[in-house]
């Protein structure tokens, strides 16, 4: 977990991760204010357990210094997540710029559990696909 663990980071968003097409499903002012952590999440398999794909250089996650990829989200805001479906976590990650969202990750080599408090905030999203999802930086 050391300064130099390699990121491979393409943005998108951690939001809701069951959105198809952000652009055409987003009807409200409201919606397009949503913004999640800046974590892209991927599954082996449909009962798998959610893991960290990428972080997004700058975004909230990696700031904190404590989320790399490998790591498994085990809850967010006190729900556990292990077996949750991606839109379901992607919707509890996201909201509006500067609230706060505590998470939970199981560390990739150790399963040493971390919490980490996150301040949601702004960045690019993109479609998520059906394998993974990025939660707005």
């Amino acid at each position: 977990r050391g300064l130099n663990h390699s990121m491979n980071a393409s943005f998108g968003s951690a939001e809701s991760p069951s959105k198809t097409s952000r652009a055409s499903s987003i009807s409200s002012i409201g919606e397009r204010s949503r913004v999640g952590i800046g974590v892209y999440f991927k599954r082996g398999d449909p009962d798998s357990r959610l893991f960290v794909r990428s972080v997004t250089p700058g975004g909230p996650a990696e700031r904190s210094g404590k989320v790399f990829v490998g790591d498994e989200v085990v809850s967010v805001d006190g729900t556990n997540v292990e077996r949750a479906r991606l839109g379901e976590v992607a919707a509890m990650l996201t909201g509006h710029v500067g609230t706060l969202v505590e998470c939970v990750f199981a560390i990739k080599d150790t399963h040493e559990v971390v919490t980490v408090t996150l301040e949601r905030a702004s960045g690019v999203s993109r479609a998520p696909s059906a394998s993974s999802t990025h939660l707005p930086n």
